[in-house]
């Protein structure tokens, strides 16, 4: 891997929308996203997840399942807690083959520390890439996009480092 792309951006920005479009232009082999464990031990551990996700698939089923989005969130907070580094530590070994990778759901601080970390690594030097998808929708009524603190959002981005 000699080139990671990070893409930030609220929920429904169109993320993976991009991400997909940047996989086709790079010749990338896939997209990554952080939340890949979490969904795959949501559909393991929870019957009723799994079949809400074959129903009407993820984005859908976080945007309109209170269930859903909360217990992700809940299970994720809970690995966390434990390891902050949890989920780039399971996601990144999966990218480590390819020339370009590409995360989808770039969201925390910590997880763009973690790329950056990596950089020393890589002899022939790693570029990393952020983009900050924005929707044009008016997201100041929604409580679900409400920023915490370590989330990150475009100003504190670009203040970044």
């Amino acid at each position: 891997m000699n080139r990671v792309f990070l893409i930030a951006g609220r929920m429904g920005a169109g993320k993976s929308t991009f991400g997909e479009l940047l996989r086709q232009e790079c010749q990338a082999v896939n997209t990554y996203a952080f939340a890949d464990p979490i969904k795959e031990d949501a559909v393991k551990l929870d019957e009723g997840i799994k079949e809400i996700v074959e129903d009407i698939g993820w984005d859908e089923a976080k945007r309109h399942s209170p269930y859903v989005r909360g217990w992700l969130q809940e299970y994720s907070k809970g690995k966390k807690a434990k390891d902050l580094y949890y989920f780039p530590r399971l996601v990144v070994p999966r990218m480590l083959e390819e020339k370009t990778a590409i995360i989808t759901d770039l969201r925390f601080f910590l997880e763009l520390d973690y790329v950056l970390s990596l950089k020393p690594h890589y002899q022939n030097g790693l570029r990393v890439v952020v983009v900050w998808m924005k929707r044009d929708t008016n997201e100041a009524n929604n409580p679900a996009l409400l920023d915490e603190s370590e989330k990150l959002t475009y100003n504190k981005l670009a203040r970044y480092r």
